[in-house]
């Protein structure tokens, strides 16, 4: 079992590979790295669809009325926008580590 002090510099050392442009680790950690990433991109995607969804049922059965689905559209599109800006944001960085 790794001490916690060598758990801490394995983290030391991954968090400064994200952040530098050194080379990177192995290939299977690499591969670890990325699907877990895109999976955290995918979860957040679902997260945003489920809660929007949600926050137009529920508005709708608090005010006991149709509830149009976009609020203000400038917003929605501002969130949705940013959302997509940032998955593709952390693939293109990915792309970019790989080669």
């Amino acid at each position: 079992m790794a001490s916690l002090q060598e758990k801490l510099e394995n983290l030391w050392r991954d968090i400064k590979w994200v952040v530098s442009t050194a080379s990177r680790p192995d290939d299977d950690e690499f591969k670890l790295t990325a699907r877990f990433l895109i999976l955290l991109a995918f979860i957040a995607g679902a997260f945003q669809i489920v809660f929007h969804i949600a926050g137009v049922y529920l508005k709708s059965a608090v005010a006991r009325s149709t509830i149009p689905t976009l609020g203000d559209p400038v917003k929605e599109t501002v969130a949705a926008l940013t959302s997509i800006g940032v998955i593709l944001a952390a693939l293109l960085y990915l792309m970019a580590k790989l080669r």
